[in-house]
């Protein structure tokens, strides 16, 4: 039996479906020619699809600021932490000097300065001079202690001043001989602790007066104790020479609850600003975090916390006096 055989009846049905498509397809290709759509006003409908592309650009660009700002403010930062200089140094700031014959007490500030002396010391040599001081001979100029060490025995030989002043016969020395001569302070070699040395160990110290010795124990105070001795460095108006000249002799011993520490996940704002490392931006900075993501599960964790991250290295410098409790 063959299956393309058809009945007269299959033939019919199978010719009028033909017909149907192709009328079917005729109509709508000769529709165009016949009725067009009359073309509206479209210009609604396109405004609204602008005003909604714009509002998605502006969510995107919103999202990726927050996230931007998000990845800024907790993204670990690195610990390749190394100390900064000390403020009062003079060190990177000393030009070459240009070693020529000068009199201390009539060279100018320019003068000064040409021969390789920082600022300091040019400013305690006019500050010695306003106040009527004078340069007798070369190792006079000795007496400035903020002129760099390995500076000072280069300019000595163009100090036109001579090598010693010898004092007249008539010098009443033996006039003076039955009045007594004030005590020295002895000057003492020892070591001291710098966390529990009172005032008159400190005075024990060359350059460091009574004023002095209390401003170190105020700043102790205010710290909660010293955590390392380049911290004494720290004080104002504490001179870098004088720091420098003390510094083999100070000792910082960490005893059992030297340093008064703060409490991390329960201290308000007051309480962490008045610590001399922090400011108020900083310390509502440490809340802030606390608030945002939970309490601080290590003190290293305030690394993370940009307004800490800066010159100063407040979060490094911060941590031996944080606790999480």
């Amino acid at each position: 039996m063959s299956y393309w055989y058809f009945t007269p009846r299959e033939r019919q049905a199978l010719i009028f479906l033909s017909a149907s498509v192709f009328f079917v397809f005729g109509i709508g290709l000769a529709m165009p020619y016949f009725y067009t759509v009359p073309e509206g006003d479209i210009s609604p409908q396109k405004s609204a699809v602008s005003a909604f592309e714009a509002q998605l650009q502006r969510a995107d660009s919103t999202h990726k600021a927050q996230y931007a700002s998000y990845k800024r403010e907790y993204s670990p930062r690195s610990t390749n932490w190394q100390p900064s200089k000390s403020a009062n140094s003079d060190n990177g700031s000393r030009a070459k000097p240009i070693l020529s014959l000068f009199d201390p007490n009539t060279a100018t500030e320019e003068e000064l300065s040409r021969l390789g002396l920082p600022p300091s010391a040019v400013r305690a040599i006019v500050n010695y001079r306003t106040k009527g001081g004078q340069f007798r001979q070369r190792s006079d100029l000795g007496k400035i202690y903020s002129i760099p060490a390995d500076l000072l025995p280069q300019l000595l030989p163009f100090v036109q001043l001579p090598d010693s002043v010898s004092k007249p016969k008539w010098a009443l020395r033996d006039s003076f001989a039955a009045f007594p001569k004030p005590a020295a302070r002895p000057f003492v070699a020892a070591s001291i602790d710098i966390n529990t040395a009172g005032v008159e160990e400190w005075q024990k110290l060359p350059f460091i007066g009574e004023g002095r010795a209390m401003q170190i124990i105020k700043y102790r105070q205010k710290l909660g104790g010293f955590a390392r001795v380049e911290q004494i460095g720290e004080i104002y108006g504490m001179p870098d020479s004088v720091f420098q000249r003390i510094r083999p002799q100070l000792q910082c011993a960490l005893h059992g609850g030297s340093l008064r520490r703060i409490a991390l996940n329960s201290a308000t704002v007051e309480e962490l600003a008045a610590h001399p490392y922090l400011s108020w931006q900083q310390a509502r900075a440490i809340v802030r975090y606390r608030t945002q993501l939970g309490q601080f599960a290590k003190t290293d964790f305030v690394l993370t916390i940009p307004e800490l991250d800066d010159a100063n290295a407040t979060a490094r410098r911060l941590l031996p006096y944080l606790s999480l409790d």
